[in-house]
C-alpha cells in the first residue's frame, strides 16, 4: 500500500494514503517567507507545500477560497512522478493539516 506523507505515520483509517500539507513557509528557507508568499499573505492566495515520504515538496498556489476537494483533485490532476503511484480515486486522498484531516468542504483560509 502506498502512503504519502511527510511523516512515517499509519494510513487513513481505511487505508487510504495520507497527503500532509504545510505552508510554505516552512520551506528550505529556514521559515523565512519569499516576496512571492508575502504576496500571497497579502492577497487571496495561499501556497501549500505537499509532501512525500523522502521529504520532497510539491507547491501549488490556490485561492483561499478553495476548497480541501478542489486542492486533491488539483494535485490528483498533476500528480508528480517523484510521488510513486497514483491513488486510483479521489477518495483514496486525505490532506493532513494541523494535525487534523481536512474534510472536503473545508476552504484553504
Amino acid at each position: 500500500m502506498e502512503q504519502v506523507g511527510a511523516e512515517t505515520t499509519n494510513a487513513g483509517a481505511h487505508g487510504e494514503p495520507v497527503l500532509k500539507t504545510t505552508p510554505s513557509s516552512d520551506s528550505s528557507s529556514g521559515g523565512r517567507r519569499t516576496e512571492a508568499e508575502a504576496e500571497a499573505e497579502a492577497s487571496d492566495e495561499v501556497h501549500i507545500s505537499f509532501l512525500v515520504p523522502s521529504n520532497e515538496r510539491y507547491t501549488r498556489v490556490f485561492k483561499t477560497a478553495d476548497t480541501a476537494q478542489h486542492a486533491k483533485q488539483t494535485l490528483l490532476d498533476e500528480w508528480p512522478s517523484q510521488f510513486g503511484a497514483k491513488p486510483a480515486a479521489l477518495a483514496d486522498l486525505k490532506l493532513l493539516y494541523g494535525g487534523n484531516f481536512l474534510d472536503n468542504s473545508a476552504s484553504l483560509d
